[in-house]
């Protein structure tokens, strides 16, 4: 059976619309087992050893998202808090799905970057032989 058929297609969905990287689910993965709690930007890149720059462009894009809230006070930080129940029902699936698939979830968010780069790619082929 292919990897990707033992996650569901809410799953995928999810994962289509929401998840652009192995990194991003991770953050997101990160602040879901730790929710109530507020994280520096530095302190994310730290758990998840990565730049402070990166974690401060994932963390951005999944407040974007509506995954995460940015905090205010003393030190600006970001929480686990989606704007929605069927964002946070999905933060859930997903939390899931990498405990019990690790492999066909990651798989299936490395083939979604591969698939952006082939088109990347045959856009470029396609001017290319006009």
């Amino acid at each position: 059976m292919p990897h990707d058929e033992v996650l569901s297609d809410e799953v995928r969905t999810l994962v289509d619309r929401l998840i652009d990287s192995v990194s991003e689910l991770e953050t997101l993965l990160l602040l879901h087992r730790e929710r109530g709690r507020d994280w520096t930007t530095a302190e994310v890149a730290q758990r998840l050893y990565g730049s402070p720059e990166a974690a401060a462009g994932l963390l951005a894009e999944l407040v974007k998202k509506g995954l995460l809230s940015a905090t205010a006070g003393p030190t600006p930080g970001f929480r686990f808090g989606p704007k929605t129940a069927e964002l946070e029902r999905g933060a859930e699936l997903l939390a899931d799905a990498h405990a019990r698939n690790l492999f066909a979830l990651t798989t299936l968010i490395h083939g979604k970057a591969e698939a952006r780069m082939r088109q990347f790619a045959d856009a470029f082929r396609l001017r290319k032989e006009r």
